[in-house]
């Protein structure tokens, strides 16, 4: 019975003992798994530094739930100093909220964004900051990223800065276009009008004399309203070569036809050719040149379109008894075509926009002068593919000048299409200057 006994508590001690043996060991084995996980953990946050030191976006990462710098990287520092020049990096920065390093993100946004990352643990969003640096106009998106541990809780925010000012710029410009071709396209409507009513009405009125018989009764007449069409079809003629030429040079189809040629001569030409016109306005036009002769290559229908376009701007700014000034200046290494005015001028605030696309001064349906926008835009256009540059000086109320400049170089391999074209300088000069009325 004694025996018995003894072999029944030396099982169960062996038992108790193997149990025990077992519970180390699993107490063991869990100690050796959450050091394990810890120093995964440990190695992932790790490899998470390094990640965000070499990131090309700045980073800053904060601790939960106290919302203190854990770590800053360099690009974020940049960031921060570009904003705020007065920030001193070598600042001690950890253990310091968002809000002293920066004090550039708007509060109640930031503090609602960190709120929603704790909260609902989730990525969170603050889209389109806009900020002025140096006069410069700079927006960022902002990512709030919650970094969670193995239980599922936060271990820290990360927070991101994305500069997405080219982007913001792209499509504030794009809009800025969008409405500058939708009040091009009112204008031509306005602009295409006028002409076409014009030749309309007069075909109705020959109409009407043809079913009177009344021809002959008002044969001077209808030979003033003849001219009245001839006018209104170059001013057609001269907005769809306008429109179609700008779309050749939109594309790359817009070529020149360069030849070596007498500047000086060619733009004296074009002064004498245009006298009558000037004169009937009251209006003293006067050639001047510091060379006598000057050869270059040019294209001379497109120099001719650029310099007749110029003198009907300046007749068209101008009252009777101003003064028009055209003068040719040799530089050289270059050659300058300048057309100056006394006339009415342009405010300071245009001055930057008169060559652009679809542009106008005057944007008003009423405006005294009649033009569609396009005309010293695709002057420019054509003096840049020569290879010039055109600029302008202009004080409002006194007058302006438009200077531009061409390279003073020759070509071996001329091309002469323009000495057979049938129009004539006539023909020309009646198309560029079908906007300019009495």
């Amino acid at each position: 019975m004694k025996y018995i006994f003894h072999t029944a508590v030396e099982v169960t001690y062996r038992v108790l003992k193997n149990q025990n043996i077992e519970r180390q060991n699993k107490i063991i084995s869990h100690q050796n798994e959450c050091l394990e996980h810890e120093e995964a953990i440990k190695r992932r946050f790790e490899i998470l530094r390094r990640v965000i030191n070499t990131f090309d976006l700045p980073v800053v990462r904060l601790s939960c739930p106290d919302l203190k710098i854990i770590a800053i990287n360099k690009k974020a520092l940049n960031t921060i100093n570009l904003i705020k020049p007065e920030f001193i990096p070598n600042t001690n920065i950890k253990n310091n909220t968002m809000k002293f390093l920066l004090g550039l993100l708007r509060t109640t946004e930031y503090d609602r964004r960190i709120s929603g990352v704790l909260k609902e643990k989730k990525t969170k969003y603050l889209n389109k900051q806009h900020y002025i640096i140096d006069g410069n106009e700079l927006y960022f998106n902002i990512i709030f990223e919650p970094v969670l541990e193995v239980n599922g809780e936060i271990q820290e925010i990360l927070i991101l800065v994305i500069d997405v000012t080219p982007e913001i710029k792209s499509n504030i410009n794009m809009k800025e276009v969008l409405k500058s071709q939708g009040e091009f396209l009112v204008n031509i409507s306005h602009e295409l009008k006028t002409p076409l009513n014009v030749i309309f009405a007069t075909a109705q009125l020959f109409n009407v004399y043809c079913e009177s018989g009344s021809l002959d009764d008002n044969k001077n007449s209808i030979i003033k309203y003849i001219d009245s069409i001839k006018q209104n079809s170059y001013r057609l003629s001269k907005m769809i070569n306008n429109i179609v030429d700008l779309s050749k040079i939109e594309a790359g189809f817009f070529k020149l036809n360069l030849s070596n040629n007498d500047i000086v001569k060619f733009v004296e030409d074009i002064v004498l050719s245009v006298t009558n016109f000037t004169d009937s306005k009251g209006l003293n036009i006067i050639f001047d040149t510091n060379t006598e002769e000057k050869i270059i290559a040019y294209d001379p229908e497109k120099i001719e379109r650029v310099v007749l376009n110029l003198i009907s701007n300046a007749i068209k700014f101008s009252d009777a008894g101003n003064e028009i000034l055209v003068n040719v200046n040799d530089k050289n290494e270059f050659i300058e075509i300048s057309v100056s005015d006394t006339g009415i001028g342009i405010e300071k605030k245009c001055l930057d926009m008169i060559f652009d696309r679809f542009k106008q001064v005057d944007k008003s349906l009423s405006r005294n002068a009649e033009g569609t926008g396009i005309g010293l835009s695709l002057v420019k256009s054509i003096v840049e593919l020569h290879d010039g540059t055109i600029t302008v000086e202009s004080q409002y109320g006194t007058g302006s000048k438009f200077t531009v400049s061409i390279p003073s170089k020759n070509v071996f391999n001329e091309n002469k299409i323009y000495n057979s074209e049938v129009r004539g300088k006539d023909q020309s000069i009646r198309v560029e200057l079908s906007d300019v009325y009495s």
